[in-house]
């Protein structure tokens, strides 16, 4: 699985798309988190014997707290680490998503670039950033 990953990103993530978010560490953040799930799509499409290795791999992450979520609810999450969390499990774990929130899930699913990835990140970042200046207000 992560070899896969990894070689995913070596076939499809330009090197130079990075150069123009160099000094922006928050949307850095957001881009490699739907980067990740836009090129374990890809990859798993190419090779569907994978998808099987991406399971196990998770279920094996997962039960190891790899991703720190032990003694965590889920609905805890900042919507980022949903999504990323979401894919990484190849949609198996359980997310309570709202409309918005499934609306940018929708959205992950259909990135076919890093372009793609780029913009839905920037609209993802300041969708948060909204929510939490709401939840300031509140």
């Amino acid at each position: 699985m992560l070899i896969a990953h990894e070689c995913a990103h070596a076939l499809w993530t330009p090197s130079d798309g990075w150069k123009s978010i160099a000094d922006d560490k928050e949307l850095r953040g957001y881009v490699n988190v739907l980067e990740d799930c836009r090129i374990d799509r890809m990859i798993q499409k190419k090779y569907p014997g994978l998808t099987k290795d991406y399971l196990l791999g998770f279920k094996k992450m997962y039960k190891d707290n790899f991703f720190g979520t032990k003694d965590r609810s889920l609905s805890d999450y900042a919507l980022i680490d949903k999504i990323n969390l979401y894919f990484k499990s190849s949609k198996t774990l359980d997310f309570d998503f709202n409309n918005k929130e499934k609306h940018f899930v929708k959205l992950v699913n259909e990135c076919k670039t890093f372009a793609d990835v780029q913009k839905l990140a920037e609209d993802i970042l300041g969708h948060c950033k909204e929510e939490i200046k709401k939840q300031k207000n509140n």
